[in-house]
């Protein structure tokens, strides 16, 4: 319906620019050349409304050819960023004496502003948020596979940004390049190979994601990447109540401008519906001797009153036998991690859930995004003992935990579980406030907005003698509710990743050794 011709204009205005000009003239002898022909000629800038030829005076510029990265642009901004005022008036002298070559034209240049974004020419993205398991990575992935374009990506944002920070330090290691020019150099690197950029669940909960979003996103949107978004949230609720939000504001007025923004509110949580789906598939109909809920295909629930966990314990050995040892492997960052049981020739790692969160006893480290991607690399196969319930007082160990799932989740590798809890009973509320806990009801839809519980509620949270002041930390309570919300997507993957559908998409060496060592032991639970 409306989101498919939302997503319509797009299959058809995906390709780059080409190398011709509109309109190109010689007036005084000056060549004009409007912003969009700028951009086709790299062996050009323009600085304050003035084109200099760029590749004549690369040679003589004294920080080197890094300023090649700002070849075809509108570099005003970022020169003045750069130079003192002295510096500028200098360079200034120096460019217009030698090598002015012409005027940028069709746009009102001001030496105070940039130049603004080629909205005319360049098709909008797309920013589709709502809830969870209201269809937006389904459509997103739909349109992404039938896009009929070979320089296309789709990837998790929290990986794209980890990449960028990894990319942006490196250009500072290797080449002394600042973070301003680091963002063009990254910018033109993913413009070779990346014309539209898919990105997958869009959150920002960290300030040093806050603090470069903007100047990223404008060099991508400059070089004419088209970039589709998933988000829980709109855009104007994105870094709520985040350190320096106020800086943060300008990226969502230029988002909101350079994408489309849909919000998709279907009434229904498919999630939901297909987390009953799975459930009823892939639960044995036989009981476990302790009288529990039926098991699940590879997350593994042992009986409270036992240390071991029989099932795991035959499936690793029917898998992997007595093939594995300990392993020094490099994790994100470069650090390198001792792992005590590695199966090489399965690609199949096990690994306690507190060294999964904490790295090693060595450093006690935590892990984070980069080294559950460099796990996902290494490992087909994962094996995880003793995982707890969590709590809303540990929300650090809550965040990690739904990370890793959904970096394995994104990667496809399968991850065998060995805990005593349920997947619907890994998190409880304890931990949340009273004003948390109604909010959660309200975003549950288990409460009215106008309801006695509410009102009560306000009334007691609200000072009285002191109106417009409320007793409860906001900021405290969008984190708490941002990790609920979290959490039930985590869950869903989870139920996701015990089916056939999700086993075919893996990439395991051995996949029918591994069913058929899984089938083994009990076949009505572990047969596909």
């Amino acid at each position: 319906g409306s989101l498919a011709r939302t997503f319509q204009p797009l299959l058809s205005r995906t390709s780059k620019p080409k190398n011709e000009f509109t309109h190109s003239n010689e007036s005084n002898g000056d060549l004009e050349l409007t912003s969009m022909q700028l951009f086709t000629r790299p062996d050009l800038v323009a600085i304050n409304g003035v084109l200099y030829d760029l590749q004549a005076f690369m040679p003589k510029h004294p920080g080197g050819k890094v300023i090649q990265a700002v070849g075809g642009t509108d570099a005003t901004a970022i020169f003045k960023k750069m130079h003192t005022e002295f510096m500028q008036k200098r360079g200034m002298k120096i460019l217009e004496h030698k090598y002015r070559v012409g005027r940028l034209v069709g746009n009102e240049q001001d030496s105070e502003k940039e130049a603004q974004p080629h909205d005319s020419f360049f098709p909008r993205g797309i920013y589709i948020h709502g809830g969870p398991g209201c269809g937006k990575t389904f459509a997103m992935d739909l349109f992404f596979k039938t896009l009929p374009l070979s320089k296309k990506r789709r990837v998790h944002f929290h990986q794209f940004m980890l990449e960028v920070h990894q990319k942006q330090h490196r250009l500072k290691q290797d080449n002394g390049i600042n973070a301003q020019l680091a963002f063009l150099h990254i910018a033109d690197e993913i413009a070779k190979n990346v014309h539209v950029l898919c990105l997958d669940d869009f959150m920002v909960n960290d300030v040093a994601d806050a603090m470069i979003i903007g100047e990223l996103f404008k060099a991508l949107w400059d070089r004419g990447i088209c970039v589709i978004a998933t988000s829980n949230r709109a855009p104007d609720e994105l870094y709520q109540n985040g350190i320096q939000r106020h800086l943060f504001m300008p990226f969502v007025h230029v988002l909101e401008r350079r994408c489309k923004t849909v919000g998709l509110n279907s009434g229904k949580d498919y999630r939901v519906e297909n987390m009953e789906r799975v459930k009823a598939s892939i639960t044995s109909q036989n009981n476990l001797n302790d009288g529990s809920s039926a098991q699940i295909r590879f997350y593994l629930v042992r009986a409270k009153d036992s240390t071991t966990n029989h099932e795991l314990e035959d499936l690793w050995t029917a898998y992997v036998g007595s093939n594995y040892g300990p392993k020094v492997i490099e994790l994100g960052h470069r650090r390198m991690v001792h792992l005590e049981q590695v199966a090489e020739e399965t690609n199949t790692l096990r690994i306690s859930f507190s060294k999964l969160i904490k790295c090693s006893s060595e450093s006690d480290q935590p892990m984070g995004i980069a080294d559950y991607i460099s796990l996902a690399t290494e490992f087909d196969v994962i094996f995880i003992d003793s995982v707890p319930q969590l709590d809303l007082l540990h929300l650090d160990t809550v965040r990690r935990w739904i990370s890793f799932i959904d970096v394995m989740y994104d990667e496809k590798v399968l991850v065998v579980i060995d805990s005593e809890w349920e997947i619907d009973n890994l998190l409880v509320d304890y931990g949340i406030d009273d004003h948390t806990a109604l909010s959660k009801k309200l975003l549950d839809g288990k409460t009215d907005i106008m309801g006695d519980e509410y009102l009560a509620q306000t009334v007691q949270l609200h000072d009285l003698d002191n109106p417009g002041t409320i007793a409860y930390q906001t900021q405290m309570d969008q984190k708490v509710l941002d990790e609920i919300f979290a959490f039930d997507r985590m869950k869903s993957r989870l139920y996701e990743m015990q089916t056939a559908e999700y086993m075919v998409q893996t990439d395991i060496l051995n996949k029918n050794i591994l069913i058929n060592a899984a089938a083994n032991y009990d076949a009505n639970k572990f047969q596909i």
